[in-house]
């Protein structure tokens, strides 16, 4: 039974569980993308021993399912004494089927392998504790704001495929960060205040009305919200500050553009009346989309006209049809 497979095609679970129903005997020999090989090893259909550098046994076997890059093959008929481990193979199989699945989902969701992480000084709001484990804690200390996302999982010395779980975990609760999706968050927030800030300007040319206003805020709000620490209000408009990098997490960016957008509403509101204002808060926020979209490039606007030609020339030929 000849039996190889590129880890990004498949898990390395489905292809042992393949041979594993087959009750082959034999050895899995995968070859890491960085030179390193690890060995399987399996009589009739039940695994009895795996081998990873200097490590062995059933939780080296557990690691190797959660690889995701690589390649693997089968050798009939290799076999080798030593036994480590001693669980029933299917078992482990269904066992760790689903968490396979779910890390290679997760894996979509963690940022770049080379993205550095860092703590967050805020975690999330509204919420007076957030309960994390013993191992948690342990890869949240890793992120010192040097580390990679890569480092993180070698220097951790644990499952790589639990380790994505908790940093995703840890991601979500607001207690790791990635700076540069956070500054790239925060620039979008100030492009939507700076346009609403030109909505609510247009009776009040100098705009020292609603600057002072926001100021105000901004310095009631400066303990409570890192985010502030990052913005300035110069000559009426918002500026992201480049110092340092941000580190501040989605929360305080939201609290953050949700207290200005409220202050700079609440004034228009009795400036304008509610249906106006209503309007100039649409319009910045379309304004605002308008300018993140990224622009189409050549290629996509070939296709966009392509499809603008092809639906005009469906409409001349339906309107023929129908005479």
């Amino acid at each position: 039974m000849k039996i190889e497979a590129i880890l990004e095609d498949f898990s390395f679970l489905e292809i042992i569980h393949t041979a594993v129903n087959y009750q082959k005997t034999g050895t899995f020999i995968y070859e890491g993308e960085g030179g390193d090989t690890a060995r399987i090893y399996l009589k009739e259909g039940q695994i009895t021993h795996a081998v990873f550098g200097e490590e062995e046994g059933e939780e080296t076997l557990v690691n190797l399912f959660f690889r995701d890059s690589g390649k693997v093959h089968f050798k009939t008929g290799e076999q080798v004494t030593k036994q480590t481990i001693f669980s029933d193979s299917l078992e482990l199989i269904v066992t760790y089927a689903e968490r396979v699945d779910n890390v290679r989902k997760i894996q979509k969701e963690l940022p770049n392998p080379e993205t550095v992480l860092v703590r967050s000084p805020n975690p999330e709001r509204g919420r007076n504790q957030i309960d994390i484990t013993l191992d948690q804690w342990q890869v949240l200390s890793l992120a010192n704001g040097r580390r990679t996302i890569k480092d993180i999982l070698h220097d951790s010395g644990k499952n790589e495929g639990l380790i994505k779980e908790m940093l995703v975990y840890l991601i979500e609760q607001g207690l790791l960060v990635n700076p540069i999706i956070s500054e790239e968050h925060i620039r979008t927030q100030l492009l939507f205040l700076n346009k609403l800030l030109d909505q609510c300007r247009m009776r009040n040319i100098h705009g020292t009305f609603w600057d002072e206003a926001v100021k105000k805020h901004l310095s009631d709000r400066a303990d409570e919200n890192p985010t502030i620490r990052y913005v300035l209000l110069k000559e009426g408009e918002f500026l992201f500050e480049n110092s340092s990098p941000s580190v501040c997490n989605k929360f305080d960016i939201v609290d953050f553009r949700d207290g200005i957008e409220q202050i700079l509403v609440d004034h228009g509101n009795r400036e304008y009346g509610y249906a106006l204002m209503r309007y100039k808060l649409e319009t910045a926020q379309v304004e605002a989309d308008n300018l993140t979209r990224p622009e189409n490039s050549v290629i996509e606007q070939e296709m966009v006209t392509e499809k603008k030609t092809h639906d005009q020339g469906e409409k001349i030929n339906g309107r023929r049809e129908s005479l």
